[in-house]
């Protein structure tokens, strides 16, 4: 469902939710969207490294760079192709020759830390475009439901105020996949280049 359809949900929810409860929702449910923006803040800067040194790796042996959309990049030279495309944390780098099929291995990014996968959790509660608090479960409007949310967003507020307190240090790392098996744990794109020449 889009945002759009949430309209009624996002009023009855609004009107029905009694006022200290729905303040309690909203101060936590911005707590919560704000350190989860902290934190993909810090994993977009690492992915971005990662397309920035497949660019210099490869423009350094001439291979041609084509990075015409924003997570999608091609080298080419006269007899390789070499990709790197995906989305979120989850990236396929590809080896053809002659658009034959060489290697796919896959690069998943995680926090070096288990500390902070609490910050890429999802609350269940949102606010939408209107300011108005929605949920992406279904609601039931009691007082005991609604202690129940507010205390399980309190808990995830907390474990994210202590994974923040840390995201200065916070850094990731590529797990490398092939063919569904990990092969390796590498801490920048370099590292999964020099792991797939031993492979």
């Amino acid at each position: 469902m889009d945002i759009d359809s949430y309209r009624y949900i996002d009023k009855s929810i609004n009107y029905e939710i009694p006022i200290s409860h729905l303040n309690n929702i909203v101060q936590l449910v911005s707590t919560n969207e704000q350190l989860a923006d902290y934190f993909y803040s810090k994993q977009k800067a690492f992915i971005d490294d990662i397309f920035n040194d497949f660019s210099m790796i490869f423009q350094k042996n001439r291979f041609n760079i084509n990075n015409e959309y924003d997570r999608s990049i091609i080298a080419k030279n006269n007899k390789y192709t070499i990709k790197l495309f995906g989305e979120s944390r989850e990236y396929i780098l590809s080896f053809e020759n002659n658009k034959k099929s060489l290697k796919e291995f896959i690069l998943h990014i995680n926090p070096n830390e288990s500390t902070f996968s609490a910050l890429s959790r999802n609350c269940g509660w949102y606010i939408n475009s209107n300011g108005n608090v929605s949920s992406y479960k279904e609601i039931q409007y009691n007082n005991e439901f609604l202690k129940e949310e507010i205390e399980k967003l309190r808990i995830l507020k907390y474990k994210k105020i202590h994974a923040a307190k840390h995201i200065e240090n916070l850094d990731f790392n590529i797990y490398l996949f092939k063919n569904k098996v990990l092969v390796g744990e590498c801490e920048n794109l370099k590292g999964v280049f020099d792991k797939i020449t031993k492979l």
